[in-house]
């Protein structure tokens, strides 16, 4: 559901019960904080439930006005978001909030890293800088942690429920603890320093994955990958650092692979020599390489993929007759240039939805006699 559509929808809609109003809103990405904005132009009503249930705290308050007794004005606040400078915020008032499940701190607590650590009944945490985490968290599914220097991995193990793990330059946070996550379904793994030869095959024990994101993991094992016979999504992001080789060969061996980002600076020496085969459920492909025509042929290398609906490339990209075929679902289609006959191009450009291709070079089907 997008957001600019629910304004006029809402207007109309003032007298539906709080719980449904609430509902609405969390089906939106973002929409509890884009209600806060809006909410005097939904309705008076709305106002009061929305501010009921989210706090959004930092942007729109003055620093005295930045205390525990914020928190007494909503204390059924189910979501919390900390953006700015909030020291005088205690880890008692945030104790306080009994109904809290879903907190998001984005700011740095100078001298009071313990903050979090009364809170035991969140289900969402996102947490920004260097915060203790709680000792136990018996309900927490979705923990992103984000430059957080003193998390090693020993906590994690005391969030039985935890699904979904997001972690970015935390760098005492030993790969070899998430390994022991078995529980995670959704994974995304950011490192700025080489990994350890011990820690290179923690994903193996991670078999329930079916969505992972790798930024700058050069050094995992592509066998470890491999193995993730589940995954559904899979994005690797690399940056030209670093001189390990990845041959992506192992993609070929996740056959419900349905999204596949690749988007890798490195220097041609990096992969390998074959081209890699990709899984005939691709539904989504994103290719963005110095070589990617060399990873991936876009011809009789994405031929079998019927399936394919959103393709997206920095190479260039030509549309032939066979392809359109074989292609029936792609309606989007984005790439650094394309080249088609102009029969096939008349009569086959109005299905795309999104088509972004600069140059498209139309080619004349008149043959000199």
């Amino acid at each position: 559901m997008k957001r600019q559509l629910l304004l006029p929808f809402l207007q109309q809609q003032s007298d539906l019960p709080t719980e449904i109003w609430y509902s609405i809103f969390t089906m939106v990405e973002g929409g509890e904080r884009w209600s806060l904005v809006n909410a005097p132009v939904v309705c008076k009503l709305w106002a009061t439930i929305i501010r009921r249930n989210v706090c959004e705290i930092g942007k729109h308050h003055r620093g005295s006005m930045i205390s525990d007794a914020l928190f007494e004005r909503a204390p059924l606040t189910r979501r919390l978001y900390i953006w700015n400078n909030v020291e005088r915020i205690s880890s008692e008032g945030l104790q306080g909030l009994t109904a809290l499940t879903s907190l998001t701190v984005a700011t740095a607590k100078r001298g009071r890293s313990s903050l979090l650590t009364g809170l035991s009944n969140l289900t969402h945490l996102d947490c920004t800088y260097t915060y203790h985490l709680p000792v136990h968290m018996p309900k927490l599914e979705h923990l992103r942690l984000s430059e957080n220097k003193m998390i090693t991995g020993d906590e994690l193990v005391n969030y039985p429920r935890l699904h979904t793990l997001d972690v970015w330059n935390c760098r005492e946070l030993s790969p070899l603890f998430v390994g022991r996550m078995t529980g995670l379904r959704s994974l995304t793994f950011h490192i700025q320093d080489a990994m350890r030869e011990e820690s290179t095959h923690f994903l193996s024990h991670l078999t329930s994955l079916t969505s992972l994101e790798l930024v700058n993991c050069n050094s995992v094992s592509e066998a470890s990958i491999a193995s993730l016979t589940n995954l559904t999504s899979l994005d690797l992001f690399f940056s030209d650092a670093g001189n390990r080789a990845m041959t992506y060969s192992f993609i070929e061996r996740l056959s419900s692979l349905t999204k596949l980002v690749i988007f890798d600076r490195g220097p041609r020496e990096r992969v390998g020599n074959n081209r890699i085969l990709l899984p005939a459920s691709l539904v989504t492909l994103d290719l963005h390489a110095n070589y990617a025509n060399e990873i991936v042929q876009f011809g009789e290398g994405i031929s079998h993929l019927s399936n394919l609906t959103y393709l997206s490339t920095n190479d260039a990209f030509n549309l032939t007759h066979s392809l359109v075929t074989c292609l029936p679902k792609l309606v989007h289609l984005q790439s650094v240039g394309l080249s088609a006959p102009s029969s096939l191009w008349h009569s086959v450009k109005d299905r795309f939805l999104t088509l972004d291709c600069a140059p498209v070079m139309v080619i004349s089907d008149v043959r000199k006699k």
